[in-house]
Protein backbone atom coordinates (compact mmCIF):
# COMPACT_ATOMS: atom_id res chain seq x y z
CA UNK A 1 0.00 0.00 0.00
CA UNK A 2 2.81 2.15 0.70
CA UNK A 3 4.57 1.64 -2.68
CA UNK A 4 0.93 2.21 -4.42
CA UNK A 5 0.78 5.98 -2.85
CA UNK A 6 4.39 6.55 -3.68
CA UNK A 7 3.59 5.48 -6.79
CA UNK A 8 0.66 7.69 -7.27
CA UNK A 9 2.11 10.79 -5.55
CA UNK A 10 5.45 10.58 -8.39
CA UNK A 11 2.56 10.01 -10.84
CA UNK A 12 0.90 13.69 -9.65
CA UNK A 13 4.18 15.42 -9.40
CA UNK A 14 5.33 14.23 -13.08
CA UNK A 15 2.36 15.12 -14.84
CA UNK A 16 2.09 18.45 -12.55
CA UNK A 17 5.66 19.54 -13.98
CA UNK A 18 4.56 18.69 -17.14
CA UNK A 19 1.56 21.11 -17.70
CA UNK A 20 1.19 24.74 -18.35
CA UNK A 21 0.38 26.20 -15.00
CA UNK A 22 -0.15 29.96 -15.97
CA UNK A 23 -3.89 31.69 -16.29
CA UNK A 24 -5.07 30.43 -19.72
CA UNK A 25 -6.90 33.87 -19.43
CA UNK A 26 -4.68 36.89 -21.26
CA UNK A 27 -7.31 39.95 -21.55
CA UNK A 28 -10.67 40.26 -19.73
CA UNK A 29 -13.66 42.64 -20.64
CA UNK A 30 -16.68 42.23 -18.92
CA UNK A 31 -17.59 39.15 -20.20
CA UNK A 32 -15.46 38.29 -22.91
CA UNK A 33 -11.91 37.12 -22.34
CA UNK A 34 -8.77 36.48 -24.67
CA UNK A 35 -7.76 33.16 -23.55
CA UNK A 36 -6.06 29.57 -24.56
CA UNK A 37 -5.33 25.85 -23.82
CA UNK A 38 -1.46 24.60 -24.31
CA UNK A 39 -0.21 27.80 -26.64
CA UNK A 40 -0.90 31.56 -25.71
CA UNK A 41 -0.41 32.23 -29.59
CA UNK A 42 -3.35 30.09 -30.23
CA UNK A 43 -5.73 32.38 -27.74
CA UNK A 44 -8.99 32.63 -29.05
CA UNK A 45 -11.70 35.44 -27.79
CA UNK A 46 -14.54 33.62 -25.64
CA UNK A 47 -17.56 34.70 -23.68
CA UNK A 48 -17.35 33.62 -19.87
CA UNK A 49 -21.00 31.65 -19.70
CA UNK A 50 -20.14 29.65 -22.93
CA UNK A 51 -17.41 26.82 -23.89
CA UNK A 52 -17.75 28.50 -27.30
CA UNK A 53 -15.61 30.46 -28.67
CA UNK A 54 -16.59 34.33 -30.23
CA UNK A 55 -14.06 34.65 -32.29
CA UNK A 56 -11.09 31.30 -33.15
CA UNK A 57 -7.70 31.35 -33.02
CA UNK A 58 -5.42 32.81 -33.87
CA UNK A 59 -5.83 35.91 -31.89
CA UNK A 60 -3.39 38.00 -30.97
CA UNK A 61 -4.23 42.00 -30.22
CA UNK A 62 -7.47 43.14 -28.69
CA UNK A 63 -8.82 46.43 -27.73
CA UNK A 64 -12.23 47.35 -25.69
CA UNK A 65 -14.25 50.38 -24.82
CA UNK A 66 -17.93 50.43 -23.33
CA UNK A 67 -19.28 49.92 -26.76
CA UNK A 68 -16.80 47.75 -28.80
CA UNK A 69 -14.24 45.44 -28.39
CA UNK A 70 -11.88 44.26 -31.61
CA UNK A 71 -9.58 41.98 -32.16
CA UNK A 72 -6.93 40.95 -34.52
CA UNK A 73 -6.49 37.65 -35.72
CA UNK A 74 -3.87 35.31 -37.60
CA UNK A 75 -6.37 32.43 -39.01
CA UNK A 76 -4.94 29.14 -38.31
CA UNK A 77 -1.90 31.02 -36.99
CA UNK A 78 -1.20 31.93 -40.83
CA UNK A 79 0.96 34.60 -40.24
CA UNK A 80 0.27 36.16 -43.98
CA UNK A 81 -2.81 36.62 -43.02
CA UNK A 82 -4.98 39.56 -40.37
CA UNK A 83 -7.95 38.96 -40.12
CA UNK A 84 -10.05 42.32 -38.40
CA UNK A 85 -12.99 41.90 -36.20
CA UNK A 86 -15.11 44.32 -33.93
CA UNK A 87 -18.39 43.07 -31.67
CA UNK A 88 -20.75 45.51 -30.20
CA UNK A 89 -21.16 44.56 -26.63
CA UNK A 90 -24.33 45.91 -25.94
CA UNK A 91 -26.32 43.63 -28.47
CA UNK A 92 -24.23 40.55 -27.68
CA UNK A 93 -26.73 38.68 -25.65
CA UNK A 94 -26.11 38.12 -21.96
CA UNK A 95 -26.97 34.25 -21.32
CA UNK A 96 -28.16 31.36 -23.66
CA UNK A 97 -27.07 29.75 -26.92
CA UNK A 98 -25.55 32.47 -29.54
CA UNK A 99 -24.26 32.16 -32.98
CA UNK A 100 -21.26 34.29 -33.07
CA UNK A 101 -21.80 35.35 -36.94
CA UNK A 102 -25.05 37.08 -35.89
CA UNK A 103 -23.20 39.52 -32.87
CA UNK A 104 -19.58 39.57 -34.55
CA UNK A 105 -18.75 41.78 -37.61
CA UNK A 106 -15.63 40.37 -40.22
CA UNK A 107 -13.57 38.85 -40.56
CA UNK A 108 -12.68 42.60 -41.97
CA UNK A 109 -9.49 43.68 -44.17
CA UNK A 110 -7.33 46.55 -42.75
CA UNK A 111 -9.19 48.71 -45.33
CA UNK A 112 -12.54 47.74 -44.22
CA UNK A 113 -11.49 47.96 -40.94
CA UNK A 114 -9.96 51.29 -40.37
CA UNK A 115 -13.11 52.61 -42.17
CA UNK A 116 -15.55 51.18 -39.35
CA UNK A 117 -13.12 52.38 -36.86
CA UNK A 118 -13.80 56.58 -38.39
CA UNK A 119 -17.21 55.64 -38.74
CA UNK A 120 -18.34 54.10 -35.62
CA UNK A 121 -15.29 55.21 -32.90
CA UNK A 122 -13.95 52.04 -32.31
CA UNK A 123 -11.56 51.61 -29.38
CA UNK A 124 -7.23 51.21 -30.48
CA UNK A 125 -5.70 47.83 -29.85
CA UNK A 126 -4.62 47.96 -25.94
CA UNK A 127 -3.77 44.03 -25.70
CA UNK A 128 -0.84 42.54 -27.78
CA UNK A 129 0.17 38.83 -27.26
CA UNK A 130 3.90 40.00 -28.67
CA UNK A 131 4.18 42.53 -26.09
CA UNK A 132 3.06 40.32 -23.12
CA UNK A 133 5.49 37.74 -24.22
CA UNK A 134 8.41 40.28 -23.98
CA UNK A 135 7.37 42.14 -20.56
CA UNK A 136 7.24 37.67 -19.71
Amino acid sequence: MKLLSSILIMCIVSLASCTDMSDPVLWKSGSFTLEFVDDPEDASLRVDSTLEYVIPASVFEVGANEIFIVAKQHPDGNLSVTNYFYINVSKFPNAGTFIPSHYVVGPLTEAEFMKKTKELQLPAFSFSIMQAKGNA
